[in-house]
């Protein structure tokens, strides 16, 4: 994983961060399970015990929501309101072979201005 820097600001790549995190993650003994719609959240008092999805029961001793437009929809089966997500339509550029001559150049610069 790769990264760019400048003193006010900085990037990486948001997929290699994710599937570096979920690699990591695995390695560590957490099941991922893809394609798993959750149908309900299973909850004692404050507590969250696992999750309801595809006709079975995954209890959990942490549960992260990573349900992305539907986060809103996951948690108010945890009993959390109060806020809704409305997508917004839009575009992700993944440019891939930047030339690694014009990352130096920036990345040895103290301050990047553009200009309209």
């Amino acid at each position: 994983m790769a990264a760019l820097w400048a003193p006010t600001a900085g990037q990486i790549s948001p997929w290699d961060a994710v599937f570096a995190l979920i690699e990591n993650s695995i390695t560590n003994g957490v099941k991922l399970h893809l394609a798993t719609e959750v149908k309900g959240v299973r909850i004692r008092g404050k507590r969250v015990l696992g999750l309801e999805a595809n006709g079975s029961f995954f209890e959990a001793d942490w549960v992260i929501n990573a349900a992305g437009s539907y986060a809103d929809k996951i948690a108010r089966m945890a009993g959390v309101d109060g806020y809704n997500i409305k997508p917004r339509k839009g575009e992700y550029l993944y440019l891939i072979g930047m030339n690694l001559k014009l990352i130096g150049y920036f990345s040895q610069r103290q301050h990047l201005s553009l200009k309209a």
